[in-house]
């Protein structure tokens, strides 16, 4: 009986280590107090990849694990996802201000870097093999990501997103919701404008710039 017992007991906890979101506190630099939720596959792989998962507006760290495939193929490759988690502007992220759309800035950008150098110091985590990902508020944040850091990711996704500092000034909430919304409604700028944002995210960067898939569809079906 003891031993059986001692069996459950070792269950429940590689069920709350593995396969399942865990919550990591006093991961670093967060200025905007954003919550960090780690998955790990049921074996890391040695160097492991590591993505980043970014949840839309009004969602959560919890359903973006539950929405997407990533769980599974991080459970056969081995890889490791971090869920950062926002609580602010209706769970939108922050794309607006300056903090996040500058490189060593503050704002939700400098939390999720904070999370990512967590992961990898903890993990020993491959860092030419960093990737973020997202839908909708999460698409516009993975946009920021890439564009802030180009020298920490090597690749981003985007699901129905908007353009890096899109929202870039507006006083009101990046949300669905905000009373601006000229983003939403579509901004005239020139192709090399809208690079010039990104340059000027990160001046004086000659370094490589990290690959980018942009999808914008009216429906999903199976999809990630």
């Amino acid at each position: 009986m003891k031993a059986f017992t001692a069996a459950l007991a070792l269950l429940a906890l590689a069920s709350s280590a593995f396969g399942a979101l865990q919550q990591v506190t006093g991961f670093g630099t967060n200025p905007t107090n954003l919550q960090m939720y780690i998955s790990l596959p049921s074996k890391v792989a040695t160097n492991p990849a590591v993505i980043v998962a970014l949840h839309p507006c009004g969602g959560t760290a919890s359903q973006w694990y539950s929405g997407t495939k990533l769980p599974s193929y991080s459970d056969s490759l081995g890889f490791i996802l971090i869920y950062p988690q926002t609580t602010k502007y209706s769970n939108c992220w922050d794309v607006n201000n300056a903090g996040s759309l500058t490189h060593g800035g503050n704002g939700d950008a400098l939390g999720i870097i904070s999370m990512v150098n967590y992961t990898l110091q903890k993990y020993n985590g491959d860092k030419s093999k960093l990737y973020v990902m997202g839908g909708s508020s999460g698409a516009m944040m993975s946009n920021v990501m890439v564009g802030s850091y180009p020298d920490v990711f090597e690749a981003g996704a985007a699901y129905s997103g908007t353009a890096f500092a899109c929202f870039a000034g507006s006083k009101s909430d990046p949300t669905p919701f905000g009373a601006n919304q000229t983003c939403a409604q579509g901004l005239t700028h020139t192709p090399e404008q809208w690079a010039q944002f990104v340059y000027n995210a990160y001046p004086g960067y000659t370094g490589k710039r990290p690959r980018f898939l942009v999808a914008h569809v009216t429906e999903c079906r199976g999809w990630m």
